[in-house]
């Protein structure tokens, strides 16, 4: 058994890592590659117990061989092998940088049990760190002799717009006090101008 997540999420997950996964052998295959991936199948296992009981189970085939993780969900990267990491540079830039599939780990290149990060951080389980996770990918990642075959565009990200965004708003945040301050200080000045204008215009008449 896999780790218990909603089997929902394990089921879209599945979805979307072997459309990716077809996509990304179907592209080496056309550029003459010898490179492809693929996802053990997940299957949702339902028992009831003798007291009546309801359980469920996402499980998956046991993979033999070699057991490697490439590299996880929080941007690390575990492994020098090419492959899995230009995989989930692939599926990021065919995505429209919607999402990446990282966590790959399996044996060759048969993987189990990734995880995706999505753009607004729905589905795909727990372990989606949205707008995060894809940012910590981005910034761990070194385009590759397979990226640069393939055609992606280098990965050069110091601080990404979502990055920018928040550093921005939290500058704003703190400096929020003396800007108040600030308003402040120009209501006085406003309030003491105006009366000024009044007493002059008084005067005129």
């Amino acid at each position: 058994p896999i780790p218990c997540v909603p089997w929902q999420s394990q089921t879209s997950g599945q979805y979307q890592r072997r459309v990716h996964g077809q996509e990304f052998n179907r592209e080496c295959s056309k550029k003459g590659l010898a490179y492809n991936v693929g996802f053990v199948p997940v299957s949702v296992l339902h028992l009831k117990t003798n007291e009546g009981r309801r359980l469920i189970y996402n499980v998956e085939p046991m993979l033999k061989g070699h057991y490697l993780k490439h590299n996880d969900n929080d941007g690390h990267v575990e492994t020098n092998l090419l492959l899995p990491q230009a995989f989930s540079h692939y599926t990021h830039e065919r995505s429209n940088n919607l999402l990446v599939v990282v966590d790959i780990q399996g044996v060759g290149s048969f993987y189990t049990d990734p995880q995706i990060h999505s753009f607004d951080g729905e589905g795909f389980g727990l372990g989606n760190m949205g707008q995060e996770g894809l940012t910590k990918f981005l910034k761990t990642h070194n385009c590759n002799d397979i990226c640069r075959l393939l055609g992606l565009p280098a990965v050069t990200v110091k601080e990404t717009d979502y990055e920018m965004a928040r550093r921005l708003q939290e500058e704003e945040m703190k400096g929020a006090k003396p800007r108040k301050n600030s308003l402040m200080l120009t209501s006085v000045r406003y309030k003491k101008q105006k009366e000024e204008l009044l007493e002059q215009f008084r005067l005129g008449m």
